[in-house]
């Protein structure tokens, strides 16, 4: 089942620029960088403070908007969407398996939506 809180993301419309500012300007540390596709700014992108246990994800959007997706870990991304979905969950996006690991989307009563991963190095 989720065992922590792994990042939050943060929207950006360019992500080179937005690397440039939180590796460079604030000193975080990129902790991983995986493409997700075609493109300049399409990358699954982790930065944060050098000791921090939770990241930042820099997820593009092509208009700028203030919002913010909490991602959970677990062991067993399969397993937990089922039990979830069991329990009565609303899984808003199915498990999908991707190179930065396995990922599905489930929604709170007030259709708050959050991510749970499975690592691709728990996998």
């Amino acid at each position: 089942m989720i065992d922590k809180l792994h990042s939050t993301s943060v929207y950006v419309t360019d992500q080179e620029r937005a690397v440039d500012f939180y590796v460079n300007k604030l000193g975080f540390t990129m902790f991983a960088n995986f493409p997700m596709g075609e493109g300049p700014n399409n990358s699954w992108i982790e930065v944060g403070p050098a000791s921090s246990i939770t990241r930042i994800v820099l997820e593009p959007t092509p208009v700028p908007r203030l919002a913010f997706t909490l991602v959970f870990t677990c062991d067993d991304a399969h397993t937990t969407c089922t039990e979830l979905r069991e329990r009565g969950v609303d899984i808003s996006e199915d498990v999908s398996d991707n190179p930065y690991g396995s990922t599905f989307r489930f929604k709170d009563p007030d259709g708050n939506e959050f991510l749970v991963n499975q690592p691709a190095d728990q996998q």
